[in-house]
């Protein structure tokens, strides 16, 4: 089986490397931010604090996933194995939600990630 490397983290090179793992652990901390932020109980700057997390976690999940169909497109799987926790974790169900906050950073990440 093929050997997943734990990140994303700038690895000495300068590029991004991911894993499934780190991909799923995304995932489930977004669908932990988006119970929160749909809440709405927070004091101010804890939720803005959230939403900041939220904004990168989409960024980081569309990236990695872009990275792994990218991966694909030279005749491997990753884009697949990347896409499970993306679906089991319900992630797109959890991108239409975050549209639902009217946070307007929030919003404008997850329509370009989607895009």
């Amino acid at each position: 089986g093929h050997r997943f490397f734990l990140a994303p983290a700038i690895c000495a090179s300068g590029t991004m490397e991911y894993s499934i793992k780190n991909l799923d652990d995304m995932c489930i901390r977004l669908n932990d931010l988006n119970q929160e932020l749909l809440r709405r109980r927070s004091p101010c700057d804890v939720l803005n604090a959230m939403v900041s997390e939220a904004v990168d976690l989409v960024q980081q999940i569309g990236g990695s996933l872009a990275w792994a169909y990218g991966q694909s497109a030279k005749g491997s799987r990753m884009g697949e194995q990347f896409a499970q926790p993306f679906v089991d974790r319900r992630v797109t169900e959890r991108f239409r939600e975050l549209l639902t906050t009217g946070n307007a950073q929030l919003q404008a990440q997850v329509l370009q990630t989607i895009h």
